[in-house]
């Protein structure tokens, strides 16, 4: 298997922030946003590397080079296991935190790019464009319906229902194609529910109820960093 480091586009994403915050709280607030980058990454880089691998094994198969195909991708993510006369053979695809681990190690990591703590202020943090794009996403839409009023609770409820339902469509949408994997394709759906979906929009929603946190956008790697006047000056 090809483990070389993927090149990606790379992105910041900016939260602003405002208030005050304890070094647990502060602490928490990365470890979610690190976790939730981690298993949408996994998605993704599943997406693209499954996607590379079976152009080329199609090329080889073309020029009947069957001794270059390599499958090593496709049984990562959907095991090696097939019917035997005797049973099922093969091996079964593995838990999906070894694919989150995998994905993580040929993609470069998140990573703080600056911090200015004030009120307000901002943190500032490199990673891929896709799953960054999809937290800032979710962060922003969540974000919105916590500052409608309470009297349209309930169709603010239909909305953030709406929301979750988009979040799991975009992972689910992006993941490998499933439809040759009868058996390996049910596992990993859901592993998807279970491993990415679920806590991704526990955290999402942890932090786009943040009163603290906001405003998430995506920005140009390099651009300028924002100057804020503090209220207290």
């Amino acid at each position: 298997m090809d483990t070389q480091r993927f090149s990606l586009e790379r992105v910041a994403i900016r939260f602003t922030i405002d208030g005050s915050w304890t070094c647990e709280e502060f602490s928490d607030f990365l470890k979610m946003t690190q976790d939730t980058y981690c298993r949408i990454n996994s998605v993704f880089v599943f997406r693209d590397a499954i996607d590379a691998e079976s152009r080329q094994n199609r090329i080889h198969q073309e020029a009947q080079q069957y001794d270059r195909q390599d499958f090593s991708w496709h049984n990562q993510f959907f095991g090696s296991s097939h019917h035997h006369p005797m049973g099922v053979i093969g091996n079964e695809p593995p838990k999906y935190s070894r694919l989150i681990a995998l994905a993580s190690s040929v993609t470069e990591p998140l990573q703080i790019d600056a911090i200015s703590y004030a009120s307000p202020g901002w943190i500032q943090m490199i990673g891929d464009w896709n799953p960054l794009k999809v937290l800032a996403d979710f962060i922003s839409k969540w974000r919105a319906e916590n500052t409608k009023r309470e009297a349209n609770r309930f169709k603010v409820q239909n909305e953030r229902l709406r929301i979750q339902a988009e979040l799991a469509a975009k992972i689910l949408e992006n993941a490998p194609k499933m439809e040759r994997h009868y058996e390996g394709g049910t596992s990993r759906l859901i592993d998807l529910a279970e491993e990415v979906i679920r806590p991704t929009t526990t955290y999402l929603e942890a932090i786009g109820s943040n009163s603290r946190v906001t405003e998430a956008e995506i920005v140009p790697y390099g651009q300028a960093l924002p100057t804020y006047q503090s209220d207290d000056a």
